[in-house]
């Protein structure tokens, strides 16, 4: 959602004011990233419980569909494929949760429980960058290189804010003492429980 929304100050750094076009390409290429990271969990716990087979079954179906939703598409360009594509493997990472609740014994509900985090931080960065990559388009005397930095500090104080504000516990006590440096012969089993 960062990336997306910054993706006017990514493209003009990186390539400058000719590929200006691409800018639209670009961020639904971070939605398409974004969906297909979503399937990696969902896949981990089929092959975890043994379901190779319903694995490849929704694989196979996936990739049908993605060659008939290309040729659909298409006409309408890049974007729409783009946004296709985000859609399919949104379906796909939807249905990989399904089966695997029903293995587990949990509900649907339960299983999506792990993309509430996530999601929820996701809106307000992914906003908050757009409106200052917006904003900062507008001062032309600020090099991009400059708005791209500004965009990334604001990406990583919203994201920081909402996960220690919302998700203290689940996330972002856990993610601190992952980065922090932990006294020597402690494990980190042990730091997480004297955290929490």
């Amino acid at each position: 959602a960062g990336a997306a929304g910054a993706a006017s100050c990514i493209v003009l750094t990186l390539y400058g004011s000719k590929w200006t076009s691409a800018i639209p390409v670009f961020a639904i290429l971070c939605a398409v990233a974004a969906a297909d990271a979503s399937f990696h969990l969902p896949a981990i716990q089929m092959e975890a419980l043994g379901r190779f087979r319903h694995k490849m079954i929704v694989q196979l179906l996936y990739m049908i569909c993605v060659g008939g939703g290309v040729l659909v598409s298409i006409s309408h360009g890049l974007v729409m494929v783009g946004v296709t594509l985000t859609g399919l493997q949104l379906c796909r990472s939807l249905g990989l949760q399904y089966y695997t609740g029903k293995y587990l014994n949990r509900s649907f509900t339960d299983m999506m429980a792990s993309w509430v985090p996530g999601l929820t931080a996701a809106i307000p960065v992914g906003v908050s960058i757009a409106f200052v990559a917006g904003f900062l388009r507008t001062h032309h005397g600020m090099p991009t290189v400059l708005q791209l930095i500004v965009c990334i500090l604001t990406g990583l104080g919203v994201s920081s804010m909402v996960y220690a504000t919302l998700f203290r516990r689940s996330v972002f006590d856990p993610l601190v003492i992952l980065i922090r440096i932990r006294r020597p012969g402690l494990p980190l089993q042990d730091e997480c429980l004297r955290k929490t």
